[in-house]
């Protein structure tokens, strides 16, 4: 009989694999019989950083995602780098189960009876493709740079990349980056502090990040990191110059929010079925259909009575159920608590 499962210790597959799996995958931590939500910080073929879920033991950690119809767990060595708020760790090996999935249970709605919808849909891939072709975006991003041009040295909106230092912390800390000073000290503890990811991360550019300088994280939906606007100064800082900055600032992020233009539709489709994992609902616009291909990322909104709820998915499967109905069914990436009591109070009321 086949063995339903494979063994891979090799740490070169092992780093292949978390690269282009890693950064792409909604992934959680297995323990005592529970599947924990995990940030992932830092991707590397040779380690990974996540932001640390309370453990106090130093175990291996067992990260699990689902692939193509397989279930992997990647287990890893916790290794000493790590702080208190951040895991370094190592690869170990990888059993990958052929045709499994979790077995999260789902609530199949009675569609007609509810309130329940999705819509608002963006291909991530499209988003800055959809922003460069919109007009008023465009003229907003470029009177914001050239107001702040105005009053300091350098100014630069940088779109979101993995590799990128700056977008590390602030997916580290959830803060923006306040360094009034030639140094790495923040104005307070409303911005980054970034002493622990510079001792677990030491071999970055952290000179490239010192002081005086003002980054702004932009969010699409206050869920997606799009980009970030940099300042930076010869002069110290001060803190009516993060207000003027994040003041300009916020036109931007309120143009970015109220445009319609990036959507794919705004049309409501119906759910089908739903659990803490993901949802499945009926597409039933032909011109949408091929938008839906297994891996695409997508936000999208979901809406329960008189409140709705932005998340960013990834699609897991479609079926073609007629010739102009269409079953999508997604997971939820990155859930946050907030993201979890939403999903709750829909079961609550279904």
């Amino acid at each position: 009989m086949e063995n339903n499962f494979e063994v891979i210790e090799n740490l070169q597959l092992l780093g292949n694999v978390i690269k282009s799996l890693f950064g792409n995958l909604p992934i959680t931590m297995l323990y005592e019989n529970e599947e924990i939500p995990i940030r992932t910080i830092c991707v590397d073929k040779e380690f990974i950083v996540i932001r640390s879920t309370g453990r106090k033991d130093k175990d291996d950690r067992i990260l699990t995602f689902t692939n193509s119809g397989s279930l992997y767990h990647f287990y890893f060595h916790y290794s000493n780098k790590s702080t208190e708020d951040l895991e370094y760790l190592e690869p170990k090996k990888l059993i990958i189960f052929k045709k499994a999935t979790r077995q999260i249970e789902r609530t199949i709605l009675d569609t007609p009876k509810k309130k329940s919808y999705v819509g608002n849909f963006i291909l991530e891939r499209e988003i800055w493709e959809r922003l460069s072709e919109n007009l008023l975006w465009q003229k907003v991003l470029k009177e914001t740079l050239q107001s702040l041009k105005a009053k300091f040295d350098y100014v630069n909106f940088i779109q979101y990349n993995d590799s990128e230092l700056r977008f590390k912390v602030i997916l580290h800390t959830g803060k923006p980056i306040f360094f009034p000073r030639r140094e790495w000290v923040p104005m307070n503890n409303s911005f980054s502090d970034i002493k622990g990811l510079r001792q677990i991360l030491p071999n970055e550019k952290w000179n490239d990040l010192k002081g005086p300088e003002i980054t702004i994280p932009l969010y699409l939906r206050s869920k997606k990191l799009l980009g970030v606007l940099v300042v930076k100064n010869q002069k110290d800082l001060e803190l009516g110059d993060y207000t003027l900055t994040n003041m300009l600032f916020s036109l931007l992020q309120r143009e970015l929010n109220q445009n319609k233009k990036i959507y794919l539709s705004t049309e409501k489709f119906p759910i089908l079925d739903i659990s803490m994992g993901g949802v499945g609902f009926l597409i039933t616009d032909p011109k949408l259909f091929s938008y839906f291909q297994v891996g695409e990322e997508l936000m999208l909104e979901i809406f329960l009575g008189e409140i709705s709820w932005n998340f960013s998915t990834i699609v897991r499967n479609t079926n073609l159920l007629e010739k102009d109905k269409l079953r999508v069914g997604v997971q939820f990436q990155n859930l946050t608590q907030e993201e979890s009591l939403f999903l709750e109070s829909f079961y609550s009321k279904s």
